[in-house]
């Protein structure tokens, strides 16, 4: 995947940390449409994970804090789903 290598040539670019994030959560989406819950959830893990590193080291920024937000509901919608209510 082109955002991984580009993330390991240059790991401390923000902007290429959100591409892959982004890629991510709109993969996880494109998954939940085909009802495979567990690998959706996956994909939308990952994403929380860079998320919460890029909000972590940059508190101030309203558009990883609001895509971290996203990201928590997504998870939460999909463990819902599978019926995981503790966790979500």
């Amino acid at each position: 995947d082109l955002n991984k290598r580009l993330l390991a040539l240059d790991a401390g670019n923000i902007v290429v940390q959100r591409s892959l994030a982004s890629s991510y959560a709109r993969l996880g989406q494109s998954i939940l449409r085909s009802g495979s819950l567990g690998e959706a959830l996956a994909n939308y893990q990952s994403a929380r994970t860079i998320y919460e590193k890029l909000a972590a080291e940059n508190p101030n920024d309203k558009q990883v804090q609001r895509s971290l937000g996203i990201i928590f509901s997504y998870i939460g919608y999909v463990e819902m789903e599978m019926g995981q209510t503790l966790e979500a």
